[in-house]
């Protein structure tokens, strides 16, 4: 079956485990760019997901929730949409 993004970022920030899954996301992410597995027109969006996964990792230290700052980085990338950037000011 296919698990929502919220059941997932709930199951990966109840355990204590969330930086270390998203610091091997973005790992992972690296590692297929360094390793030429990417179609060049595709790094840009490989760099993106790569920058907002250490965000998100950020976030992990504030006072933000968890699982509501996981929750939409898998939206973004389910999407395959660029990851929102802070809404604070336009």
């Amino acid at each position: 079956g296919r698990a929502s993004a919220v059941d997932i970022a709930q199951r990966w920030t109840n355990d204590g485990q969330a930086d270390q899954r998203l610091r091997h996301a973005a790992d992972l992410a690296l590692a297929q760019a360094s390793a030429g597995l990417t179609d060049p027109s595709r790094l840009h969006k490989l760099a993106t997901w790569f920058d907002a996964v250490n965000r998100t990792r950020d976030l992990l230290r504030t006072t933000v929730r968890a699982d509501l700052a996981v929750t939409e980085l898998l939206l973004a990338w389910r999407e395959g949409e660029r990851p929102a950037r802070s809404r604070g000011t336009r």
